[in-house]
């Protein structure tokens, strides 16, 4: 809803620049921080509290205020739990003492954290992953697609998920929520005021109309269960347009190489987003073509975005 009125929790998150960095994960690896999985003998964040106290301070060090940190990109192992029809029925793992841990540990480090709950990879089909020891991997799409499926996961995932950040001792240090990283990489058709989509090859991809429902729903959920501000991680700016019905706080596009070729970087935030705030979600660490990340931060900064998370620490060289 271009232009609605932002909720106090997302003006206060961004009354000052903010610099942050992209975790996404931890040295376990992609999916793994919140749940485990038991399959590999791979613990969650709970087990490691220690290590990844080190990490978010070390990022607190090099100036990072806000840490993206990866959720459930993909239905990996025993963190969300399904019955035979692959209706999700609730959490499983450890990932509510995950969940905690990293929370403590965020306020340990001085850090606020925003967490991604999903991602484009999370559409691939579901499949069995891993080496000898495989499991399973349960795709997004038929759940998002299905009105039953997606009022299930709504309510035994995202609601109870939100309700324990909201009753951690140190539920302040949740900065934000991200309903999906670059929901566009999972999309067919075209898009509203922007390019058509181009889903990824590996992935079983929905139209516009049933992601934004999706979003939509996500959004209202966690608004109900938690009073921090709530965002979309958009693939670029190009698609400025697409997330507009959502019920945002702030948005968070991504920019790359690509998305500036298509609109460039230095366009204002207000030409495209409105009176509603805005900060980039991923920026390359080492900069784009155009300029180094300093340097394009600091543009950004100019043209009215609140802040830049960099993209990633894993991968910072």
């Amino acid at each position: 809803r271009t232009g609605q009125p932002v909720r106090r929790e997302a003006v206060k998150l961004l009354d000052a620049p903010t610099v942050g960095v992209n975790y996404a994960w931890s040295e376990h690896g992609y999916a793994q921080d919140f749940g485990g999985v038991a399959g590999w003998g791979v613990k969650g964040i709970a087990a490691h509290t220690r290590a990844r106290t080190a990490e978010l301070a070390e990022m607190r060090a090099f100036g990072a205020r806000l840490v993206r940190w990866w959720v459930f990109p993909e239905l990996w192992g025993e963190a969300v739990r399904f019955d035979g029809k692959g209706t999700p029925v609730g959490l499983g793992g450890t990932v509510e003492e995950d969940l905690h841990a990293a929370l403590a540990a965020a306020d340990e480090a001085d850090v606020s954290l925003m967490l991604c709950l999903f991602s484009f990879d999370g559409f691939r089909p579901t499949r069995l992953v891993g080496g000898g020891n495989k499991i399973v991997s349960t795709g997004l799409t038929e759940i998002v697609a299905d009105p039953y499926k997606r009022a299930a996961l709504l309510d035994t995932v995202v609601r109870p998920f939100a309700r324990w950040a909201r009753a951690s001792p140190f539920a302040a240090r949740l900065g934000a929520w991200d309903i999906i990283n670059e929901p566009e990489w999972a999309m067919s058709g075209p898009s509203p005021g922007g390019p058509s989509y181009r889903p990824r090859e590996d992935v079983v991809p929905v139209p516009h109309a049933t992601m934004e429902s999706f979003a939509t729903e996500v959004a209202a959920a966690l608004r109900t269960e938690s009073s921090a501000p709530v965002t979309l991680g958009s693939a670029g700016t190009p698609f400025a347009r697409a997330w507009t019905h959502v019920g945002l706080d702030f948005h968070a596009p991504h920019v790359y190489d690509w998305a500036d070729r298509a609109l460039p970087y230095e366009t204002p935030a207000a030409d495209l987003y409105g009176e509603t705030p805005a900060l980039i979600g991923e920026l390359p660490l080492g900069g784009l073509r155009r300029g180094s990340f300093q340097v394009v931060t600091e543009r950004l900064l100019d043209v009215g975005y609140r802040g830049v998370l960099g993209w990633a620490w894993n991968e910072r060289g």
